[in-house]
């Protein structure tokens, strides 16, 4: 009897350490209690055929999730999804939008009044400019820019415009492994010719602090972003940029500061970039989750404001309704950021996310992580999201490799904030523990689960 029981015991053991965790573990759900949210529906007893025409009629795909009948649900989000391309294109002005479209009548129609809407603009120099860089398509920023300074070659204000472009040009070369040093050239040039224009405008400061966040190096950026503050200690874009800087370096009480003193002098809340960094950072703290979800609706909220923003707080809040199993929810809302970023990788890590939690189809979140790495080969939560779907379809010499080529990147991956690396390190372990678990390799398993276990000590 003894025996019998000593079985099952062991059994039991190694139930729960190997086999229980496998599909339900990740290293982020330690610092992830339950949680609960108000859900987005808006049916109030709504028949299927009118949930259908109100979610074109109020342009809102939240909609489409009152519907019953599974293939008018399908067919909804598509005509949705297919509107919200539209409209953005028209707003971006950006005829990429208008190709995501899977209706042929309406993307030709997106296509003819987009390019209608351009010709009409042609000589709107700085309308251009501004358009473009709020939307971050880049190299027709420049282009415009480039335009306004052969005219204006000492506007100081268009030199840390083009800077800040490039810049950000600078970082999205950096993402996806291409060359990177004409973007740093023309990025520093630019900021330098302006600080001799003009060296007492902190606006120069808070943009030269923006380019060493990319290289990265977060503490020269302080160091600028306190200059700019030296010289006007009411200048709100240079708080909010520290914040972001402090952030990066997992210094969560001086971040928060700068934004409470950024929010305390934006009387007349022209600054939706405070709720967007405070959806940002709140939505990782289980104590501030309440406050993550307030804010961040302020941002989707907003008639108007940056896509970019915009597309990334529909995407966090999509991340916190798949902590709490709405996934109805979570798939509209990164429907809303896909029709406004499609290129964003970020956005492929929480699709495979949801084809994972929603419909446990690997092959699927398999082609979504793969679409990140292709739009970010350095970005690590791509290849974090390829390995564990590739391991679940028990390729695992294949997930090995991968995991392994994410576990080099984490370090140098410059969207991961510090705090976060280790917990990326610690899904690849976790992987890789259980694919050697399978492999019958115990060895490398128990090596895996000790750096898994380590990590945090």
């Amino acid at each position: 009897m003894i025996l019998i029981f000593l079985f099952f015991v062991i059994l039991w053991i190694v139930w729960i350490i190997f086999i229980f965790p496998k599909d339900s573990f990740n290293a982020d759900s330690e610092l992830n209690q339950e949680i609960k949210i108000e859900s987005l529906g808006k049916c109030g007893g709504l028949d299927d055929e009118k949930a259908d025409l109100l979610s074109i009629e109020k342009s809102d795909i939240i909609y489409c999730d009152c519907i019953e009948d599974k293939n008018i649900k399908i067919a909804c989000k598509q005509k949705s999804t297919d509107l919200s391309f539209y409209t953005n294109a028209i707003e971006q002005l950006d005829i990429e939008l208008c190709k995501n479209i899977i209706d042929k009548k309406v993307k030709k129609k997106c296509e003819y009044s987009l390019n209608k809407e351009l010709k009409r603009l042609e000589g709107e120099t700085l309308y251009l400019a501004n358009k473009f860089q709020a939307s971050h398509n880049l190299d027709k920023a420049i282009e415009q820019f480039e335009k306004l300074l052969e005219s204006n070659p000492k506007k100081v204000e268009y030199m840390l415009n083009i800077a800040q472009v490039y810049a950000e040009k600078w970082l999205k070369q950096q993402e996806q492994w291409k060359d990177q040093i004409p973007y740093v050239e023309k990025a520093l040039w630019w900021i330098e010719k302006a600080e001799k224009l003009d060296p007492k405008n902190p606006d120069v400061y808070r943009v030269k602090g923006y380019i060493y966040e990319i290289k990265p190096d977060p503490l020269k950026a302080i160091s600028f972003y306190d200059k700019a503050l030296e010289l006007d200690n009411r200048f709100i874009p240079a708080y909010l940029w520290r914040a972001h800087s402090y952030n990066m370096l997992g210094i969560m009480d001086k971040a928060l500061a700068d934004l409470e003193k950024a929010s305390s002098i934006d009387i007349k809340n022209e600054y939706l970039t405070i709720y967007s960094q405070l959806c940002r950072m709140q939505a990782s703290r289980d104590d501030l989750l309440e406050d993550a979800i307030k804010n961040c609706r302020i941002i989707v909220d907003a008639p108007t404001t940056d896509t970019m923003f915009k597309s990334e707080s529909y995407q966090i809040l999509a991340g916190l309704y798949m902590k709490a199993e709405q996934l109805d929810d979570a798939e509209s809302l990164l429907l809303k950021a896909k029709s406004m970023t499609p290129n964003d990788p970020n956005l492929y890590v929480q699709f495979a996310e949801l084809y994972i939690k929603k419909w446990w189809n690997m092959s699927e979140a398999e082609q979504m992580a793969s679409k990140c790495r292709e739009l970010a080969p350095t970005k690590a939560a791509c290849l974090e999201k390829l390995a564990y779907s590739v391991y679940q379809q028990e390729r695992f010499d294949e997930a090995i490799e991968i995991a392994l080529e994410g576990i080099e990147l984490v370090d140098g991956d410059v969207s991961l904030l510090k705090p976060n690396k280790n917990l990326m390190k610690k899904n690849f372990y976790y992987t890789l523990a259980n694919v050697y678990y399978y492999k019958k390799d115990s060895e490398n398993e128990m090596k895996y689960l000790e750096m898994w276990d380590n990590l945090f000590k």
